[in-house]
This record gives C-alpha cells, structure tokens and sequence, in this order.
C-alpha cells in the first residue's frame, strides 16, 4: 500500500517532456576548473595569471608549496622559485598580500582580476564545446 503511494506521488512529481524550444541550442555546460585547464596553455593564462587563479580556486589562504600543487593539477607546472616569483609580483601590484604565517590570500583587487581571467576562459572554450556538441561539467 505504501509502494503504491510512493508511486502516485512520483509519478506525480514528474514533468511531461516537452520538445525543445526553437533558436538557438543551449550553451554547453563548462565548470570553470575545466575552461582554465583547457585553456593554460594560452599565453594569457600562464604565468601570474595562472597564479592568481590558482589561489581563486584554492579559496583561502595557502602557502607557495599549496599554490604550487594546485597550479600542476590545472596543468601548470611550475618550479617552486618560479611560484614565488609569480607570488611577489602580485603582492607587488597588490593584487594578492601576504598573512603573517607566510599564506597568500588574494585582495579584492585580485579576486575581481581573478574572476575576470576565469569567465574569459569560459568564453574561449563555450564556443568550441558548443560546435563540437560536447559539454564539460
């Protein structure tokens, strides 16, 4: 009896399928990880760009070893001398500081620069996946 419930109030719950709309077909589904790794190889996306995004996707303050380790799983690979360059150079610029326990977190300025180069990755790589017929999630 309450299989038999369970079942009205499913199939209930469940919406008609409807035929797609016309126009144009929907814009692939991308998650922004995968853009930025698909696009590292750009020269916009390599470099202090990477770095900065790197520590937008860390989400809290992580020290150069963290960044770096993070930036190889996107497909980056730097040497550590190299992330620490990167890291003082957008201190510099004020786009990221530097915590008393040696963490790098990024300042407004820096997530602003950040979720900029991210949605322009998403932009390079929509185009493509939606030619292709293909989504990322």
């Amino acid at each position: 009896m309450i299989e038999k419930a369970l079942e009205r109030v499913i199939t209930a719950r469940k919406e008609p399928e409807t035929a797609r709309p016309p126009g144009p077909p929907p814009e692939p589904l991308i998650n922004e990880a995968d853009a930025v790794r698909l696009v590292s190889g750009r020269k916009e996306f390599r470099g202090r760009a990477a770095i900065l995004i790197v520590l937008y996707f860390i989400g809290a303050p992580a020290r150069g070893s963290e960044v770096s380790e993070q930036a190889s799983q996107l497909g980056m690979h730097y040497s550590m001398p190299v992330v620490y360059s990167y890291l003082s150079e957008l201190q510099q610029e004020g786009l990221i500081k530097k915590t008393p326990t040696r963490h790098y977190t990024l300042t407004v300025r820096g997530r602003k620069e950040a979720e900029r180069l991210i949605q322009d990755a998403v932009s390079l790589v929509r185009p493509i996946l939606a030619g292709s017929g293909s989504s990322v999630n």
